[in-house]
This record gives C-alpha cells, sequence and structure tokens, in this order.
C-alpha cells in the first residue's frame, strides 16, 4: 500500500511539469484471444525518453491464476513490425479479481502493473497488446499462439469495439 501511496505523490509531482510523450500520437489497441484473463485496459502515459503502460486486467476463470503474461508488439507508420516487449505479472489473481493499472478517479497508477515500453529508433504509430499465457495455481496453463495483426489495425483508426489507451499520468521518473 504504501508504494502505491509514494507512486501516486510522485505521479501527482510531476504531472504538472513533465514534458509530453515522445510518442504521443502513436495509438494501443487491445487484442482479443479468448484468454482466461481479460487485458481490462492499457493505460499510456511518459516523458520524452521513457514510456509506460500500466494494464488492469481481470481474471475470467474459475481457478486462481499466479502468473500473466501480456505481450506488447510494435509496428511503425507503414505497418511494419519493428519490435515488442513482454510484460510478466505474478501474484495470486483469484476469479473475478479486478488487478487495476491505472486508477483515472484517484490518479493513482500502481506500479507493479505497468510495463515500460522500450522504443525501437524507427518510432511507433500502433502498439498492439494481448494476454500471451496465463498459468493457473493448480499447475495447468494456458496460451495462445503467436498471431499477426491484421492489417485495418495499422492502417486505420480503431474500429468499434477495439479500446485505444486512455492517457494517463507522466512516468514516475520524469523530472519537472
Amino acid at each position: 500500500m504504501r508504494l502505491g501511496i509514494i507512486a501516486a505523490a510522485v505521479i501527482a509531482g510531476v504531472a504538472a511539469a513533465a514534458p509530453a510523450s515522445a510518442t504521443a500520437s502513436f495509438r494501443i489497441v487491445t487484442l482479443e484471444t479468448k484468454a482466461p484473463v481479460a487485458l481490462v485496459a492499457v493505460t499510456h502515459a511518459g516523458t520524452t525518453t521513457t514510456d509506460f503502460s500500466c494494464l488492469s486486467f481481470q481474471n475470467t476463470d474459475a481457478r486462481t491464476a499466479n502468473h500473466v503474461r501480456f505481450r506488447f508488439i510494435y509496428y511503425d507508420k507503414t505497418g511494419t513490425r519493428v519490435g515488442g516487449d513482454v510484460f510478466d505479472r505474478k501474484g495470486s489473481f483469484s476469479t473475478g479479481s479486478l488487478v487495476e493499472g491505472y486508477n483515472p478517479k484517484t490518479a493513482l497508477a500502481h506500479i507493479e502493473n505497468c510495463a515500460e515500453i522500450h522504443f525501437p529508433h524507427q518510432g511507433i504509430a500502433l502498439a498492439a497488446a494481448y494476454v500471451e499465457s496465463v498459468n493457473f495455481a493448480d499447475g495447468t496453463t494456458w496460451a495462445t499462439a503467436p498471431f499477426p495483426i491484421p492489417d485495418h489495425l495499422r492502417t486505420k483508426p480503431a474500429p468499434q469495439g477495439v479500446a485505444t489507451a486512455t492517457p494517463g499520468p507522466p512516468h514516475p521518473s520524469a523530472t519537472p
């Protein structure tokens, strides 16, 4: 709890003076993989050199999850894949539990649910995020096969039903 309060204070302290993200124009879309853990929201924030995405997710399975792996795939403005990141979140996530990355009502970022984005030199026009795998407390695992991002997501605005990132706080390491 103390870490969350400290993170909120750091974020609040730099919110007004932080520079805009160097990649403010890129979109994040969430992709449905029929995972037993639903990716509820991805909130993007950052500075001119570092960006991060906070993930909110919910266990929709009857089993308790203890490790969720998220994958980010990055595309440049031509639709070429230019990189990606993996974010692993370990813990005990019971059925129906909502794990919050960022709460816009309280302006609180839960840092343990935030992943740093490592930008390729080409820059990013689109980041696609999805649940790649889930390990359960009973020893079973769910995983999706890698899949290509549909062309319409890379070249056009996000269609209805595809979430885009909501603006979030600046990165906690931002300096005024």
